[in-house]
């Protein structure tokens, strides 16, 4: 895979049902993977030397907020982790992101412009690469 313009991305998600669906108004997405860590330094240390714990991600899908599209509420609104699937390039669907995660969702709608979403999560489990 080479370098990437963001312009090429797509993103499925699942809402009420079963399979997840394309979001057709998302605009971005991003991931940010992290660690628990714990400090473990000695009464005589000089430098602070920590262990590292579980892994952890989360992560954002934003774009136009378009009434006909549900999945985004029906998602945040649900009583068990979403399944999110994130492609760098559409027309390249052997590479993606997934996992399981739990959503937040925020509209802005003001008179300045277009209404956007928000729809932030933390994974439940792993996040895998295909």
């Amino acid at each position: 895979m080479a370098t990437i313009h963001g312009k090429g991305g797509m993103v499925y998600l699942q809402g009420s049902g079963a399979n997840a669906t394309k979001l057709g108004e998302a605009k971005s997405w991003a991931i940010s993977i992290d660690r628990d860590l714990s400090e473990d330094g000695a009464l005589e240390d000089t430098w602070v030397t920590q262990l590292s714990g579980l892994l952890k991600w989360s992560g954002s899908i934003t774009g136009n907020f378009d009434t006909a599209e549900t999945s985004p509420f029906d998602a945040a609104i649900a009583t068990a982790t979403k399944k999110f699937y994130l492609y760098p390039v559409a027309g390249t669907t052997a590479n993606y992101y997934y996992g399981n995660g739990w959503p937040k969702l925020s509209v802005d709608a003001g008179m300045g412009g277009t209404a956007t979403f928000t729809l932030d999560f933390d994974g439940d489990g792993q996040l895998a690469r295909n």
